[in-house]
């Protein structure tokens, strides 16, 4: 009986002590489960800073064929530095995206942020290069305004 009562109060030592070393120790799983929500919020962002390039390239684009004040000018040179500061950032969190590659629990999963990050990348660099036309546009204008 003694013997019994020993070996059972080793065994509860013993699942004291596990539990307290897997609550000291994060799960790997609520790791994972996090860095792939960082994944999923980096893609989200790069996507919404995307279209909102494009929404003031737009803008910018129209206001550039109505601009009849220097009012209209300095406005465009807002919109214009918002637009480049929103591309580099989105830059930035684009190479995030490509280390959250390394991340990826198996090839297959490696293979999908692959090919998100190619589209993401892609899409910046198409509305980057139109941003670019309408900002020589923008700045062909200025050039011909007289200077006050």
């Amino acid at each position: 009986l003694k013997a019994r009562s020993t070996a059972t109060a080793r065994r509860q030592q013993a699942a004291t002590a596990s539990r307290a070393q897997a609550a000291a120790l994060p799960d790997m799983a609520q790791f994972a489960a996090g860095a792939d929500s960082y994944y999923v919020q980096d893609c989200r962002q790069v996507q919404n800073n995307t279209h909102g390039i494009q929404t003031l390239t737009g803008q910018i684009s129209r206001k550039i064929g109505s601009a009849s004040s220097d009012k209209d000018v300095v406005q465009c040179r807002g919109m214009v530095d918002d637009a480049v500061r929103q591309a580099t950032e989105t830059r930035a969190i684009l190479a995030r995206i490509r280390e959250h590659q390394a991340q990826a629990q198996n090839a297959a999963e490696r293979n999908n942020r692959r090919m998100m990050y190619q589209k993401l990348s892609d899409n910046l660099a198409i509305t980057a290069r139109v941003l670019e036309d309408v900002v020589r546009r923008f700045q062909a204008e200025e050039a011909r305004r007289p200077r006050m």
